[in-house]
C-alpha cells in the first residue's frame, strides 16, 4: 500500500473545527482545548466564536510558513520510514483479519492536536506532527486496524448501531497496539481479549458481539 504523510492547512483547521468546536463530548473538548497555546485558547474559548475558521486559517498558515523546514523534514523522514516499514505494518493487519489490506493508497495529515480522526470513505487518516516517528507508525498500525474491521466488518454497523459498533472498533486495537490500554469502557471486552487464544479474529468479534448484546 502506497502511503504519504503531508502538511495541509485546510486539513489542519478542519480538525480543529470539528474537534473543538463542534464536538459535543464536552470533557474531551475541554481536555483537547487545554493542550493549545494561550492563542488558540483565546481564540475557541468561546462555545461560538464567530469567524473562528478564518482565525484558525490564519494562524496555521503563519504558523506553516515560521516552521516549513521543520514541516517538510518531519514529512521525508516519515515518508522514508513507511517504505523501509510500511510492508510490515501492513502484513500485521492482514495477518491478524487474515484478509487482504482493502486498497492501495492512503494519505496522512499531520494536525499539532493530539487526536487523531481518520476518514475510511476517504482514505486518509490525521498523523500527530508532533510525535516522533515509533509513535506516528503505532497510530498509523492503529488506524489500519479500523480500516480493516470498516471494510470486512462492517455489516455490524446495522446489527449493533453506532456506539456498540464504535466500541469493537476501538477495542480491537487490543491485537494491533497493546501497549495503549484504551479507555475504561473498553475493558471488559480487553479482558475477554486477553482470556484466551484466538484462532482467528473473527472468533474474537464474535465473542465481543455476544458480550455486548448481553449489557
Amino acid at each position: 500500500m502506497n502511503f504519504k504523510c503531508t502538511y495541509n492547512i485546510e486539513k489542519e483547521v478542519d480538525n480543529y473545527v470539528e474537534k473543538l468546536l463542534k464536538n459535543k463530548d464536552l470533557k474531551l473538548k475541554d481536555e483537547l482545548l487545554k493542550t493549545t497555546n494561550p492563542e488558540i485558547q483565546k481564540m475557541l474559548s468561546k462555545e461560538k466564536t464567530p469567524n473562528a475558521k478564518q482565525q484558525l486559517t490564519k494562524y496555521f498558515q503563519k504558523y506553516y510558513n515560521q516552521n516549513i523546514q521543520q514541516i517538510e523534514q518531519k514529512e521525508k523522514l516519515l515518508n522514508k520510514a513507511w517504505q523501509v516499514v510500511g510492508n510490515q505494518i501492513i502484513y500485521t493487519v492482514e495477518s491478524l483479519y487474515k484478509r487482504k489490506f482493502p486498497f492501495k493508497n492512503l494519505i496522512g495529515f499531520y494536525t499539532t492536536l493530539p487526536i487523531y480522526p481518520y476518514s475510511y470513505e476517504n482514505k486518509y487518516t490525521y498523523v500527530g506532527l508532533n510525535e516522533e516517528i515509533p509513535e506516528q507508525l503505532m497510530s498509523i498500525l492503529h488506524e489500519l486496524n479500523h480500516f480493516m474491521f470498516h471494510h470486512y466488518f462492517g455489516h455490524l454497523r446495522d446489527k449493533l448501531k453506532y456506539k456498540k459498533f464504535h466500541l469493537i472498533k476501538e477495542s480491537l486495537t487490543f491485537f494491533t497496539n497493546p501497549e495503549d490500554p484504551g479507555l475504561k469502557n473498553q475493558e471488559d471486552l480487553r479482558v475477554l481479549y486477553a482470556s484466551k487464544y484466538w484462532e482467528n479474529i473473527d472468533d474474537a468479534i464474535s465473542a465481543a458481539v455476544r458480550k455486548i448484546e448481553k449489557e
